[in-house]
């Protein structure tokens, strides 16, 4: 045991111990509990309406860490809370903090969770706070997002007890994507335990304006007319972009260049596709970048476009972002893979292909570059369709309608008993 884990024992076993007389203290046990609950959970319903709500979000990823859940995390907490009452309680230190503050949320919740119409957990490793939580109470309602490896996560232990387990625990499931649904389905847990909520985006954000000096100090060099195909996102096997380097890029116009943002382990092996492929003067590798260089990618762009391959034991959960991409006015060209097939609403704010099919790329890339025309009516009909069914100020609404829908049924299943 190293020293961090033996030292957030103790912290854990100390604030177990002030849970335990709080408890204690204020006589929460048996009926008591249950009045107490009763009257907390169904405040919201008596007033009948989402707007009353109080929610408890517990993120264990969240700005500044950078990365999709975290930003994820954040616009939820940021778009509920302007709704309804929402306190946050979120990690900002990165996972090296995860064994202090998985601690620290149990006791949390066990002190103040009952004082809440619902608890929302930010993603499915904080379902473990979910079933410690069920040991001593039995509202509010529990509601957790599952993103695509919160499910398919390939260790045992974690298969064992977090989805054989916590998981189960939770009154509300929100998968994001119906793939990450499925693949819950698939491992145990109940589909009417399952609602799909989708990731979302702020369409205002985005725009097809953007510095041509700045995205020459970015990439190092002026583009002149060269043709630009971007992805962003992390550089990790299952996105496929050094399949794409590989195999795509090379049959492609050479007046096409390939930007890609972001960072990960596969960056080596891209490196060394592109050096062996002599594609040094079509490629360029930003390393990670900030919002704002992100948002100018996506202004300078022509073609963005998501290559990701099967790779067993991960999958992509939803594909954040393609919408980024289309509420830029970007074409999107995209995998029909997981939960890509959901952000990805074919004909309207994008086209999916076959994964690992180099010639289907190369057919529908060529379309729309040479067809300038197509190709800025097809970023038009993306960035109206992000707009309408994307925004994140729509997902929120869907978010509170779960939420009010569950409640009711648990209020109803209460006056039965």
């Amino acid at each position: 045991m190293t020293f961090t884990t033996i030292h957030c024992i103790q912290i854990a076993k100390i604030l177990f111990a002030q849970f335990l007389q709080y408890k204690k203290k204020n006589r929460l046990d048996g009926k008591d509990d249950l009045k107490h609950e009763t009257q907390n959970g169904l405040w919201a319903m008596n007033n009948n309406s989402s707007k009353n709500l109080r929610i408890l979000f517990i993120s264990r990823a969240f700005p500044p860490i950078v990365g999709g859940i975290e930003r994820q995390n954040y616009e939820i907490y940021r778009h509920l809370s302007e709704k309804v009452d929402t306190k946050l309680v979120a990690n900002r230190h990165g996972k090296y903090f995860l064994p202090i503050f998985i601690p620290y949320s149990i006791v949390y919740v066990l002190l103040l969770g009952s004082r809440y119409d619902v608890i929302l957990f930010g993603d499915g490793i904080l379902s473990i706070v979910a079933w410690v939580f069920r040991l001593f109470y039995s509202r509010p309602l529990m509601c957790c997002i599952l993103h695509g490896l919160d499910v398919t996560f390939p260790q045992l232990l974690y298969q064992r007890f977090w989805v054989g387990r916590f998981m189960k625990k939770v009154d509300v499931l929100l998968p994001v994507s119906r793939q990450t649904a499925k693949e819950a389905i698939d491992r145990g847990l109940a589909e009417q335990q399952c609602e799909i909520i989708p990731n979302g985006v702020n369409p205002d954000d985005f725009t097809d304006k953007y510095d041509s000096q700045s995205l020459h100090r970015l990439l190092g060099c002026d583009t002149g007319d060269k043709h630009l195909i971007l992805t962003v996102g992390r550089l990790i096997k299952r996105k496929g972009v050094h399949w794409f380097v590989e195999n795509v890029l090379p049959k492609l116009d050479e007046k096409i260049v390939y930007i890609i943002a972001g960072e990960g382990p596969m960056r080596g092996t891209i490196e060394t596709i592109i050096k062996r492929k002599k594609l040094d003067s079509r490629v360029f590798l930003t390393g990670q970048v900030d919002d704002a260089d992100i948002r100018m990618l996506y202004a300078a762009a022509d073609l963005y476009v998501q290559p990701n391959i099967r790779v067993e034991g991960d999958m992509e959960g939803f594909g954040l972002v393609v919408l980024e991409a289309g509420a830029s006015g970007l074409p999107v060209i995209a995998s029909r893979l997981e939960g890509l097939a959901d952000a990805i609403s074919e004909g309207n704010n994008g086209q999916l292909v076959t994964p690992g099919n180099t010639e289907e790329y190369v057919t529908h890339i060529h379309s729309l570059i040479r067809d300038k025309t197509a190709r800025r009516a097809t970023g038009q009909l993306a960035r109206d369709f992000v707009r309408r069914h994307f925004n994140w100020n729509i997902i929120a609404d869907k978010y509170l309608s779960t939420f009010t829908k569950y409640l009711k049924n648990q209020s109803l299943t209460n006056k039965t008993k």
